[in-house]
C-alpha cells in the first residue's frame, strides 16, 4: 500500500491538505503498468522467466512478469517505487527502442494516476514473437 496526502485545491488556486490519507494498493500500480505497456508498439506480453518464478515465490507477485518494489529508502521519495517486469517483444522491432518506451510510458502513467514516484523501471526481455504465414494452410502462427 502506498500512502499519498491528498491535496486538493481552492477556487483561488491555493493548496490546502485534507484530512487523512489516500492508499493505494500495488494491484492497482500493476493493472497501471498492464495497460500502459498496451500503448507501446512491439510489445506483446509480460512473461515469467525461471529466476522470475522462484522470485515470485519470495515477493509476491502481482501479475506474470509484474513486480513491485519499496525503494522510498533508496531515495530521497519517501513514497517511490521499483517496477520490473519481464516481457516478450514483436520480432522485428528494436529491442532497446520498445524497453525504452516501456520505461518512459509506464513512468508517467503510474506517476500521473496515482502520484507515486515511479524511481526505476527495469525491463527484462525474455523472447521474441515470431508472426509468420504458413504458406500451405495460409494462417498465422505464432512461436516463441
Amino acid at each position: 500500500m502506498w500512502r499519498n496526502r491528498n491535496v486538493f485545491y481552492d477556487d483561488a488556486g491555493i493548496p490546502h491538505e485534507a484530512d487523512g490519507d489516500v492508499r493505494i494498493a500495488n494491484e492497482v500500480i500493476s493493472d497501471i503498468t498492464m495497460n500502459a505497456a498496451a500503448e507501446v508498439n512491439g510489445f506483446v506480453s509480460f512473461t515469467e522467466g525461471i529466476v522470475d518464478g522462484f522470485a515470485k515465490l519470495l515477493q509476491g507477485e502481482l501479475a506474470e512478469g509484474i513486480y513491485i518494489r519499496n525503494v522510498g529508502k533508496e531515495t530521497e521519495q519517501r513514497n517511490a517505487v521499483q517496477i520490473d517486469v519481464s516481457i516478450i517483444v514483436q520480432y522485428g522491432t528494436v529491442v532497446q527502442d520498445v524497453a525504452a518506451e516501456l520505461q518512459r510510458v509506464i513512468k508517467q502513467r503510474v506517476e500521473e494516476m496515482t502520484g507515486v514516484f515511479v524511481a526505476r523501471v527495469n525491463v527484462n526481455v525474455h523472447g521474441i514473437s515470431v508472426v509468420a504465414k504458413n504458406k500451405k494452410e495460409g494462417y498465422l502462427h505464432e512461436s516463441d
